[in-house]
Formats: C-alpha cells, structure tokens, sequence
C-alpha cells in the first residue's frame, strides 16, 4: 500500500465543479479546452474494472494525462464509488445525465462510450475501456503515426472465420460505395466476423467532431437495435460513421491477438486478454482486465502475464473460446508473431496483479 499513499491516493484531491450543462451544439465544442486526455465509463458492475485501471495509468505507469469519468445517474454509480474515484489525483467524476437528456435516446451501456467522449473537456481524448489495460503510458497514442496522419486511431477485433453475411450485407446496405481502406479491410474481403473494437478509441475531436456526433445517433435507441445486434455493440459504428461521412480514419495494423501465458498442452498457442502492439511491434494495451474471464466466478484468478501474440496477415488464425476458468487463446499464424514481455513490461504485469488484489481489498472495506 506504501505505493498507493505516495500517489496520493490517501491524500484526497477534490475533482473540478461539476462542467455547464450545453444548450447548443456550439456550447459543446466552445466546452472544449485545447488540451489531451483520458475518457472513461463505469457503472457499478465495471467499477472494480476502472478503479484498477485508473491504478495502472497514474501510479505504475505514471501517466500525467487528466482523466474523466463518466457515469449515468445514480443508477450507476454511488457516492461511496464516486468519492473513491475523486480521491485520485487529476481525476474528474461526471454525472452525463445532469449535462444532457439521457432518457430520450436512452443513453446506457456501450452507449454512453460515444456520449462520455462527445461531453469530455478535450479537445484531443482516448476513450479507454474500464477493463483496458496498457504496457505504456497512454500518452504514446497521439504519437502513432495513423493517429498524426487522419486524427483518428481505431483498433481491430480478433479475426474470427465468418459465420454468418449478415455483418457484410448491412455494411453495405448503408455504405453502398466504401472507401478503398475499408475495402482493404477484414470484413469487406470476407475475412473476418468483425473488424473493429471500441475499447480504445483515439480522436482528435475538433476535426471529428460532426463524426462523432453521428456515432452517437447510431448508437441511440432509435437506430441501435440492428447495429448491436449484428456487430455486437458499438464497436463497429466508429469506422463505418467515418465511412458514412467520407471522413478519414485509420486501424492500426495488426488484428487482436492475445497476451497471457503459454497454453499448458498446445505449443506456440498464448492464453490471455485481447492484446494490441503499438506500430513498432511492442505490448501496448490489452482488454479484459488483469483476471481470466470477468463474467464468471471461476474466472476471478489473475493472469500470469508472461509472453503474447499477434495477428500481422488477418489469415491462417486460430482461436480458441473463452471457459469458466481460463482466458481466450490463441495461435498464431507463424511462430515470429508471437514473443515473450520484456523485463520492464514483466515488472509492469507483476504489479498489475499485485495492485487487482490490494484494490480488491479497499474496495471491499471501504
């Protein structure tokens, strides 16, 4: 806990007033200070989830970026929540729906991810997921090279075999004439299920700002029901509204891969969370928390982070679902995309651990 005190998180320093509620579009983007930082969502059931990455960023990686925090109403989230998060250094906790109508385009769940980043102060923001985890101060993604040359960095799902057209036929039904990138991409080419994912999202928000407006109309109650149906949430809305708008974007490169522990019976196959590289190839965030599976009791054991794998060729991929009690896992496609963590990146994941349990415990004392 030593560590925790000296980061201040036993020296409560008090979050910003409460932002002005808009009253036109304009106010929004007059709201937005020409600064960089961190976006995020939680409820109660990813709260644990948040609390740890918040965690990571400031005290293990040291990441100066201010962050906000977006909840819900009440609903969402308690004062005993609220006030644990506020103690956080450069921490700022959000009620969205004292800024906005939540009720009419009914703003809940992966919903609230476009309204947070749409509402946030920044005029540049990476709206992180509240089980994202990153090998690298957050602040190294307004360096990536696709994010410098379109001002919008995405990132790419598992390649999972398709299994259905449903995927491809709406795209096409509202994107009748796709860009030559997104006809480079996964799911135009047949292969892959999905191609984007929403746990990371880098934008410059002056220059997207009518972009983002649109992913949030996607994403509310009017137009939502097939696109959560066939893409499983929002994560598809953020590329194909750039489509729609003719707007450029980029993915980085490789596919999701994963970042774990070797499988204990299959050679060269990695068991782990969802793990992204930066451009050059290093560890740079992963998705699904530091614990095997999240969604079950059996799966609360934390992960022994120790080696990764990636997808360069979007081919030739396997995958092996998720248990009660263990992670997905992967194989590669070839041997050289897979590798073992660096000593600091070794230190980095040890403490990730080391921090879930400790959290763990204040949380429930509190």
């Amino acid at each position: 806990m030593e560590e925790l005190e000296e980061d201040g998180l036993k020296n409560p320093t008090p979050s910003d007033s409460a932002p002005t509620p808009p009253e036109t579009i304009a106010d929004i983007v007059r709201s937005y200070k020409d600064t960089r930082g961190i976006v995020m969502t939680t409820g109660y059931w990813h709260f644990r989830f948040a609390f740890h990455a918040i965690h990571v960023i400031r005290t293990i990686l040291k990441s100066e970026l201010p962050i906000e925090i977006f909840y819900v109403g009440q609903q969402d989230l308690g004062e005993l929540q609220i006030s644990l998060l506020q103690q956080i250094p450069r921490v700022k906790v959000i009620d969205m729906s004292r800024l906005i109508d939540v009720h009419e385009p009914a703003v809940t769940g992966w919903a609230a991810k476009p309204y947070a980043l749409l509402l946030s102060s920044f005029a540049e923001a990476i709206f992180v997921d509240a089980d994202a985890l990153f090998f690298q101060d957050p602040v190294v993604l307004f360096e990536q090279d696709a994010y410098k040359s379109t001002g919008v960095l995405l990132f790419r799902d598992r390649t999972i075999t398709p299994f259905s057209d449903e995927p491809l036929k709406y795209f096409k039904s509202v994107v009748p004439e796709p860009s030559d990138y997104a006809a480079a991409g996964r799911l135009v080419r047949g292969l892959s299920q999905h191609d984007g994912e929403s746990g990371v999202i880098v934008m410059n928000k002056i220059d997207g700002f009518f972009t983002l407006l649109l992913v949030c109309k996607m994403n509310s109650v009017d137009f939502r029901q097939d696109l959560w149906r066939i893409y499983h949430g929002d994560k598809e809305t953020w590329w194909i509204a750039h489509e729609l708008r003719k707007q450029p974007y980029a993915f980085n490169h490789p596919a999701g891969g994963a970042v774990g522990y070797p499988h204990p019976t299959k050679p060269q196959w990695v068991c782990g969370g969802l793990h992204h590289p930066d451009q050059d190839g290093n560890p740079l965030w992963f998705n699904g928390g530091i614990i095997a599976n999240k969604y079950t009791h059996g799966g609360h054991n934390t992960l022994n982070l120790t080696v990764w794998a990636t997808d360069y060729s979007y081919q030739d991929v396997e995958w092996e679902w998720e248990t009660e009690t263990s992670p997905f896992c992967m194989k590669p496609a070839q041997p050289s995309y897979r590798g073992q963590l660096k000593p600091r990146e070794l230190e980095i994941a040890r403490k990730m651990a080391q921090s879930w349990t400790i959290l763990e415990d204040q949380i429930m004392n509190a």
